[in-house]
């Protein structure tokens, strides 16, 4: 074992520790939780019995985020519903043991990880339901406005504690930057669970007007919502596999450019985070650094595995695949607004690029974040006619064009990934073959 692979062990083993100290923290703050607000009096067992069933049939249902890597479901407006109806007491404790899913229960998810969850679900709960309490008074009976502040207030203490409980957690587990947990993984759940808010206090009012059949039909419309918006996250996994699928049809026609599409996507994206760009934006360039190189597609096979340099009239016909890549993409209207970004991603920053020669702010950021990571994936991979360049000697590269060939902004924040994160370590990981990356660029004698 290298130094390094035993420091990263040890730093491991440290936010292990860390994690297991904070579930048996949430643990305990939610048996003390539960000790304080057990009330003496036990709700009808059936009633309980009844949302039980409800709250584990819509939890057991959930669906995944489109932009993030976890799921929301309809039982938060179920779970809700309990508190109000029951109290913090049992509708904490039909939240926490009402929503365990099938991957908790099959032993898929680490038992600390399964405490966890049921310990900040139940806290959460108690905190969202003392605060209704304290602003309603205690009762489903006062006036209709103070009512829905109390249930929006509590709702929104519950859905605070609940994230709050969850990041703390993943960024001691993973030693994850909580910032980006919040902006990357949770703030695409904040519409959900707000709009799920008042539809747990409906639920209240359709439960006391009508009794359990009631809410039987009220949950109906729900599951259809879930179910439309199961369509759309659906459908938008097929176009993100459709678009993998079209990079693929291009690394195919060339054995040496497996991986270099996800790969030059992985390096933009994380650049433009840290550049702190717009999350649809990023989104986006996501989606155009898959396909930054379509246009190769119109490029003869005998010219595009060629190993050696291009002549001029090589490379004049190379360099026109920007121009055929920005067409396809013009004709696909989710990616037309990338289509420029295709097409200068070949510019360079003082203005000795093509196709049109831009330079500086001229060129959209984007396409300048693209020619930054296609030309880092270009170094740091193996070619027929070139070794690959340590990490030290593309750090040395990218400074000696930063200005000239990369814009300096977009350069110093790659450098500043490669010294400060993990940002090299994929490509180590999956560049067993080579890929073709700029080969236009490559083989024509440029920076890199």
């Amino acid at each position: 074992m290298s130094p390094e692979e035993g420091s990263d062990a040890e730093a491991a083993r440290a936010r292990r520790i860390r994690a297991r100290v904070f579930v048996a923290t949430i643990l305990a703050g939610a048996v003390a939780a539960g000790i304080v607000v057990r009330p003496p009096e036990v709700p009808s067992l059936i009633s309980l019995l009844f949302f039980f069933v409800i709250i584990a049939v819509t939890e057991a249902l959930p669906i995944k985020l489109p932009r993030a890597r976890g799921t929301v479901s309809v039982g938060f407006a179920m779970c809700y519903s309990a508190v109000l109806l029951f109290g913090p007491f049992w509708g904490g404790l039909l939240t926490a043991l009402g929503s365990l899913r099938q991957a908790e229960l099959s032993g898929k998810v680490e038992v600390s990880e399964t405490l966890f969850n049921r310990g900040q679900l139940f806290l959460a709960a108690v905190g969202g339901g003392l605060v209704f309490q304290s602003i309603s008074g205690g009762s489903l009976e006062g006036g209709q406005w103070l009512l829905i502040a109390a249930t929006m207030t509590g709702g929104i203490t519950y859905f605070g504690i609940n994230v709050t409980a969850v990041v703390i957690y993943f960024s001691l587990k993973m030693g994850a930057d909580p910032r980006s947990l919040v902006l990357n993984d949770i703030r695409w759940s904040i519409p959900s669970y707000m709009g799920l808010m008042p539809i747990a206090y409906l639920n209240v009012a359709v439960y006391g007007a009508v009794g359990k059949l009631g809410v039987i039909f009220f949950l109906l419309p729900l599951l259809v919502g879930r179910y439309a918006f199961q369509m759309y996250s659906q459908l938008r996994d097929v176009f993100v596999s459709t678009i993998s699928a079209l990079a693929a049809a291009l690394e195919a026609r060339d054995p040496h450019t497996s991986g270099h599409a996800e790969r030059v996507s992985y390096y933009a994206v994380r650049i433009a985070k840290a550049l702190q760009m717009p999350e649809d934006r990023v989104e986006l360039l996501q989606y155009i650094a898959i396909l930054h190189d379509i246009g190769k597609l119109g490029i003869e096979d005998q010219l595009l595995r060629k190993p050696g340099k291009f002549d001029a009239s090589e490379m004049k016909i190379m360099q026109s695949h920007s121009q055929i890549g920005a067409n396809i993409l013009s004709k696909i209207k989710a990616l037309r607004e990338g289509a420029s970004w295709v097409l200068h991603h070949h510019e360079r920053y003082d203005g000795d690029g093509y196709p049109k020669g831009l330079k500086g702010e001229q060129i959209p950021l984007e396409a300048r974040i693209l020619a930054v990571a296609d030309a880092f994936d270009a170094m740091l991979s193996e070619r027929p006619y070139k070794n690959p360049m340590t990490p030290a000697e593309v750090r040395r590269e990218l400074l000696r064009c930063r200005g000239t060939q990369f814009d300096p902004d977009v350069t110093d924040v790659l450098v500043d990934l490669m010294d400060n994160t993990d940002l090299v370590q994929p490509h180590l990981h999956r560049s067993a073959h080579a890929e073709e990356s700029t080969g236009d660029e490559a083989r024509g004698g440029s920076a890199t």
